[in-house]
């Protein structure tokens, strides 16, 4: 029965794509005073809090799974493998950055606190930088397969390189 419990809980952090997203449902309290719109901010922070407002309204309509965790979860595996394929023979595990969000994630299973999305903020954050990664190693592979480098030991001789090829160029 508490296995059970626990899993509920856990599946209600995550999400299914039936339910509703999260941001709509997660400010229930009335006057809630961090509330972006709220009545109880300064007046000066009214237009830029409905401008604010109004974005993550709109992109949740858009794509309502940006607050959904599962859909981060599962960005996060496909993540790990893009970038363990793309660190190529790198000494950076830069894959474990996603999959450090996806553990990170799975371990509320025994211990859910409560269904709110602040408990995978680190999952979105580390997958976006994780997304961001991965682009740079694959357009810095295109740029390297249009022209032949060989990296020294030394870091002073590969800057020397850098600046006359751009100078050349």
């Amino acid at each position: 029965e508490y296995i059970g419990y626990r899993l509920s809980a856990f599946v209600t952090l995550i999400r299914s794509p039936t339910k509703e997203a999260y941001y709509a449902s997660e400010f229930r309290l009335v006057h809630f005073p961090y509330k972006f719109d709220s009545d109880r901010q300064p007046h000066s922070n009214k237009m830029g809090a409905k401008s604010i407002v109004n974005y993550v309204h709109q992109t949740q309509e858009t794509f309502p799974e940006l607050f959904k965790p599962y859909f981060w979860l599962l960005i996060s595996l496909f993540t790990a493998v893009a970038l363990k394929r793309a660190g190529g023979h790198s000494k950076v595990p830069y894959w474990m950055l996603p999959l450090s969000g996806f553990t990170y994630t799975m371990g509320y299973i025994p211990a859910t606190p409560a269904g709110d999305f602040r408990y995978v903020y680190w999952l979105c954050l580390i997958v976006t930088a994780s997304m961001m990664i991965w682009a740079g190693l694959k357009f810095q592979r295109t740029g390297m397969e249009s022209r032949e480098v060989t990296l020294e030991a030394d870091p002073r001789v590969n800057l020397k390189k850098l600046i006359d090829s751009r100078s050349m160029g």
